[in-house]
């Protein structure tokens, strides 16, 4: 069985589906069912996530592994929309990408320690520097960080630091 990283999902190239862009899916494009654990409940269950990124494969692939995990995903491409989504709703965790066209994941960060609702927050990057971004990231607050490319499990396990919480295998 192969294992999905965001290096192979950028590899696989224009062949990219409606699923994998994060686009509205048909039913039969829906994600495999979250594990439940004993209690019947799907480990992210509850959890609301906010994704941002500017690439559409990788939005769409990393949105697919959370709602895998059970947990409500709002997939965006703008840091701007991430800032007035996270202004009027409630979210726990927020994963953004660092480097975007018009305000990045360092302004996003800036603007989320003035919410009340304080979400985590997770950064991700693919620059050649990302150890410095980290560092700046964790100085704004953020919970975690990763570098591109990151596979389904270093996801998850960001997302579980960060929360508290395990998501994985029930």
């Amino acid at each position: 069985m192969r294992v999905a990283t965001l290096q192979h999902f950028a590899c696989a190239g224009e062949g990219a589906s409606s699923a994998d862009r994060g686009d509205a899916r048909p039913s039969e494009d829906r994600p495999a069912p979250a594990p439940r654990s004993a209690a019947g409940r799907a480990p992210g269950a509850g959890l609301r996530c906010i994704v941002v990124e500017d690439d559409p494969g990788v939005l769409g692939l990393m949105r697919q592994w959370l709602e895998e995990l059970g947990i409500e995903v709002r997939a965006l491409s703008s840091a701007a929309d991430a800032q007035t989504l996270a202004a009027r709703e409630e979210f726990h965790v927020i994963v953004t990408d660092v480097v975007m066209d018009g305000m990045d994941g360092i302004e996003l960060m800036r603007s989320l320690r003035k919410n009340a609702r304080r979400p985590k927050v997770i950064g991700i990057t693919g620059v050649a520097d990302g150890e410095n971004l980290g560092r700046v990231m964790r100085t704004l607050g953020a919970e975690g960080f990763l570098l591109k490319p990151f596979g389904r499990d270093e996801l998850v396990a960001a997302l579980e630091r960060a929360l508290g919480r395990k998501l994985g295998a029930a």
